[in-house]
């Protein structure tokens, strides 16, 4: 058994890890690669819409967005994802000009014991030898569908604090474990 360290996620026997402070999640379902509609800068705001299944008959609605602006150098990318109809992502970066970089809204969703994610192919770049986990492409996005996840413990402090992306789940709704990482 043997882990490389990708730059977003672990490959643990030539699978997906992802491990983070919200959740764990192994060997996940990846969806088809997502990708924005390019704009000239100063452009309006331009959006594509897609559609895609995973996991049998489960129906995936994506809606990316993005507007650059010059001078100084603005813009964002918005990806929206619905399943069966419900908002499971809705996740924007981008900068103010000037270097201000920001993000906002939720880039994963945790529901029972399934956990959604949302990134771009470069997440899954090795870094030591720059190749990207079975070729995905670096400029696209892709949704992980983990099953079976596990959520470690809190700390009292995270707990008062609560989650400020995703949805905190209540004691008992999915496996917690101390003394993970």
């Amino acid at each position: 058994m043997q882990i490389k360290e990708l730059r977003d996620f672990y490959l643990f026997n030539d699978k997906l890890l992802y491990v983070s402070k919200e959740f764990i999640g192994y060997d996940p379902l990846i969806s088809k690669g997502l990708s924005f509609e390019k704009s000239e800068r100063g452009a309006a705001e331009t959006t594509r819409h897609d559609t895609f299944e995973m996991g049998g008959p489960t129906l995936f609605y994506a809606m990316l967005s993005s507007f650059i602006c010059g001078g100084p150098l603005r813009g964002h990318e918005r990806i929206k994802i619905l399943k069966n109809g419900r908002t499971i992502i809705n996740y924007e970066w981008g900068s103010r000009g000037h270097g201000t970089i920001y993000t906002g809204g939720n880039d994963y969703k945790i529901e029972n014991r399934d956990a959604f994610l949302v990134r771009n192919g470069h997440a899954m770049r090795e870094r030591e030898t720059d190749t990207i986990y079975r070729n995905f492409s670096p400029d696209h996005q892709y949704l992980f569908w983990f099953k079976n996840i596990i959520v470690p413990d809190k700390t009292e402090d995270e707990r008062r604090d609560g989650a400020h992306r995703g949805d905190e789940k209540e004691a008992g709704e999915v496996p917690r474990h101390s003394n993970i990482l």
